[in-house]
């Protein structure tokens, strides 16, 4: 009975666990699709703000009367959509798309006088200006009047315009060292990968050659090593290796011996001594037995 009521256990949390599980799941799903609803960053100026994607735009829709009347500033006035102006000498509004007038500060070129002066800034103006530019020089686009320095705009092809003596002056942008570089451009690319390759064929050529002379150089240096541990234990043994000198004075002086000997023996043949073993032998006959026989 209780290994039963064991099995009616087991049974009905196996049926459970999956159920709440899946409960579970249901609502971390649901969740995750609140969170997913939840409205996206976005700008109505990509120039203000490039890293987010553009807004829906309602103006597309509205008549242009209200475009006309698009925008309210705090003392009452309107403006029409897209309408820039200057606020202040320095600062320029534009009426954006979502109904708000967004200002930014007007970024001024370094002033650098010719004739070493120092310049100055004048009454009503943004940037400085050197003594020998011509006063009021400033300069209007699209309707809007930049002081002179002042930077216009940056095109996306990293052209820049500013304000220069009432002219309006466009230069290629050279935002850093890289970027003027163009590294990674397709012309320049391939002479990259090229340099790179050099660089690592030479580095490998002188580690190769760094290799082989330490090599050599503690080859030789255990070779010399070895040769005079050789000729240390020569000299304590007391003898030296025969050379071919020495073997040919050897030989010449056992040929004299033989020579000698053999002199010898033709003048005093009496005096010739048997070996021991004709002696015992009795295998030796003398002169004088030969005589008496």
């Amino acid at each position: 009975m209780v290994e039963l009521r064991a099995v009616v256990t087991a049974a009905v949390l196996m049926a459970l666990i999956p159920a709440v599980v899946g409960e579970n799941n249901k609502r971390l799903h649901v969740r995750d699709e609140d969170n997913n609803q939840k409205p996206m960053p976005c700008t109505n100026d990509p120039q203000m703000d490039p890293g987010l994607p553009l807004c829906q735009d309602d103006s597309a829709q509205s008549t242009s009367l209200e475009r006309a009347h698009w925008c309210r500033a705090n003392n009452g006035t309107y403006f029409a959509l897209g309408y820039t102006y200057m606020q202040s000498a320095c600062s320029m509004c534009r009426c954006t798309p979502s109904r708000r007038i967004r200002c930014s500060t007007v970024q001024c070129l370094p002033a650098y006088c010719i004739d070493n002066t120092m310049p100055y800034r004048k009454d009503g103006q943004c940037c400085a200006q050197c003594g020998y530019e011509a006063t009021g020089s400033s300069c209007e686009y699209n309707g809007v009047s930049f002081p002179h320095g002042a930077i216009m705009k940056t095109v996306d092809n990293k052209v820049q315009c500013w304000c220069q003596g009432g002219n309006i002056e466009c230069r290629t942008y050279i935002g850093s060292l890289f970027e003027s570089m163009d590294l990674w451009s397709d012309q320049s690319a391939i002479y990259i990968i090229v340099i790179i390759l050099c660089i690592i064929l030479i580095f490998g050529v002188l580690v190769c050659c760094s290799c082989t002379l330490l090599y050599y150089y503690y080859y030789q240096r255990y070779q010399q090593t070895m040769q005079q541990e050789y000729d240390q234990y020569m000299n304590s043994a007391g003898w030296q290796p025969m050379g071919d000198e020495d073997q040919n004075v050897t030989d010449m002086s056992a040929e004299e011996k033989r020579a000698e000997a053999e002199k010898y023996q033709a003048s005093n043949p009496n005096d010739f001594v048997p070996p021991p073993y004709a002696a015992h032998h009795s295998s030796f006959v003398s002169a004088d037995e030969e005589k008496r026989n």
